[in-house]
């Protein structure tokens, strides 16, 4: 139905521990207090969206059958990944060159050295480096943990 029952649908359903079996997911009334909502409410948002869960509730619990991922459904949620880590890789280095521009302006205006410029942009890139790593890593990790059965 509304935009904001498909999002508390989607919110619900990260929260929801995987304890019950590896493709049931349940939803307790803790989780369901945390979003204020109510069981009936939550069921007929995960019956209105449009991902295909058939959700089964005793008014107490919710229990959604979630179906394994194909593998083409794997290698599009992989090839997102991937997009994400370089608009986030993007950002990283648009912010470097940012810092960049504050040391040269700083020198120009002389508020700092030539030297303290030169480390200031070396300490930068230092950090440019490491975050892009950082990124590099979590990508391929997530991208493993996709493509396993």
């Amino acid at each position: 139905e509304s935009k904001k029952e498909v999002e508390t649908v989607l919110k619900v359903a990260e929260a929801a521990p995987k304890d019950v079996g590896r493709n049931i997911a349940r939803i307790d009334p803790d989780d369901m207090a945390a979003l204020g909502a109510a069981v009936g409410d939550i069921v007929k948002a995960i019956q209105a969206s449009e991902l295909g869960l058939t959700p089964m509730s005793d008014n107490k619990v919710i229990r959604l059958n979630v179906p394994s991922l194909s593998v083409e459904q794997r290698k599009k949620i992989s090839g997102r990944v991937k997009d994400l880590a370089e608009e986030a890789r993007v950002s990283i280095r648009n912010i470097r060159r940012d810092g960049n521009k504050d040391a040269d302006k700083l020198q120009a205006d002389k508020l700092v050295t030539e030297d303290d410029c030169k480390s200031c942009k070396e300490e930068i890139q230092e950090l440019t480096k490491k975050y892009e790593s950082k990124v590099n890593d979590s990508a391929e990790k997530k991208t493993a943990e996709i493509m396993e059965n």
